[in-house]
């Protein structure tokens, strides 16, 4: 048997949640949860299908967001409850599904893959959808439970509801909630991408006030032919280091602005010192006529702290910087080329290795070489 404090608490608690209900009707309550989650779903269409980048209109990005809107809409219908509870625990997974297919993370493939949807976004977002679905829920609470008005009577019982005046501002400020949470991924992503751009001018001004830059190039842009822009080697044209432009919507916004910087400080002021240093693959085709080259019969082979192995990669103490094809090949030649900064070129059948005299591996360019091609070699 209960006792008089349980009973007593247990009837505060219902009068608290039955204040939290402006109408109470479960069936208005689920359509308008599971109604909205399908017009959701509509409006994410886009973002489903135009992920990536260049990104889509801002607007669809932000839509995957509104997914604590028919939370929202559907308290005032319904009184909390563990029926309550277990429908907005389901939602909030199957919601973190269509999130996780409008990821922006990664630019290809730009159609979701439904796999990795139904098992990643209740993985990483299901927490994320179950802890922001219990503060919306929390707060529409909080609101609504001023805004039901009892008539005089028991206060567990709900009685008639009096008219609530069309000025009450406590419905004011519901609605206030309500706009707050269909406007604020809008304004957040407007504001993330902005943030985004500042960080990249700011990082390029610092990088280029310290004497160094690098060229920001995406996964497009790569080439993967001859190797002139790859990442970590550099660019023969700006004399700057290569870097790919990271994924996801706002690091490609601040990589973008940091690369837009850099390109007008190099057209203003000119390459870089170490572009000097550096080859064309036409100025290599014809360094092979020009140079004298030194046949390698010993492998490895030491330059600096580099380690120089017979199928062509190029190791440091601590970490790979090139890697070979696994065999060794056939012939291999090196050359010091004393009017480009004294850089070593290693010439393979598969083409060109550039290293400064630091020991830094400054190009790979892909160029199919055969011995009869080298001049002067020895």
């Amino acid at each position: 048997m209960r006792s008089q404090g349980d009973a007593g608490m247990v009837a505060w608690l219902e009068g608290h949640m039955r204040r939290s209900v402006i109408h109470e009707s479960r069936a208005m309550a689920g359509l308008i949860l599971w109604g909205g989650f399908v017009l959701y779903t509509e409006l994410c269409y886009p973002a489903l299908t135009r992920r990536g980048y260049p990104e889509i209109a801002p607007f669809y990005l932000a839509i995957p967001w509104l997914w604590p809107v028919p939370v929202i809409l559907s308290a005032p219908f319904e009184a909390l409850s563990w029926k309550r509870v277990l429908r907005l625990f389901i939602y909030g997974f199957v919601a973190a599904v269509f999130m996780e297919g409008c990821s922006t993370d990664l630019p290809v493939p730009r159609h979701p893959n439904l796999d990795v949807m139904l098992f990643m976004g209740p993985l990483i977002w299901g927490p994320i959808h179950l802890a922001g679905t219990a503060v919306t829920e929390a707060i529409a609470r909080f609101v609504l439970r001023y805004i039901r008005v009892f008539a005089p009577g028991s206060e567990t019982s709900a009685g008639a509801p009096s008219v609530i005046p069309s000025r009450n501002p406590v419905r004011a400020f519901y609605g206030l909630v309500l706009v707050g949470a269909v406007a604020f991924p809008f304004v957040y992503h407007w504001a993330d991408l902005a943030l985004a751009r500042q960080r990249g001018e700011q990082w390029a001004e610092h990088d280029w006030a310290a004497g160094k830059g690098y060229l920001m190039i995406s996964s497009d842009q790569r080439d993967w032919d001859s190797h002139v822009l790859w990442p970590q080697t550099y660019d023969p044209h700006t004399g700057l280091q290569v870097l790919e432009i990271e994924y996801g919507a706002v690091l490609r916004t601040e990589y973008e602005a940091y690369r837009r910087v850099i390109e007008k400080k190099v057209a203003r002021y000119g390459p870089a010192p170490l572009a000097k240093c550096l080859f064309t693959p036409e100025e290599l085709a014809s360094l092979l006529k020009k140079a004298k080259f030194e046949r390698v019969l010993t492998f490895p082979f030491k330059y600096g702290h580099l380690t120089i192995n017979a199928d062509g990669s190029v190791s440091r103490p601590s970490d790979v910087a090139g890697g070979g094809s696994g065999e060794a090949a056939p012939f291999m030649y090196r050359a010091v080329v004393a009017d480009k900064c004294n850089v070593m070129v290693l010439v393979e059948e598969r083409g060109f290795t550039v290293i400064h005299p630091d020991g830094r591996v400054l190009q790979w360019i892909t160029h199919r070489v055969t011995e009869d091609m080298i001049g002067g070699r020895n």
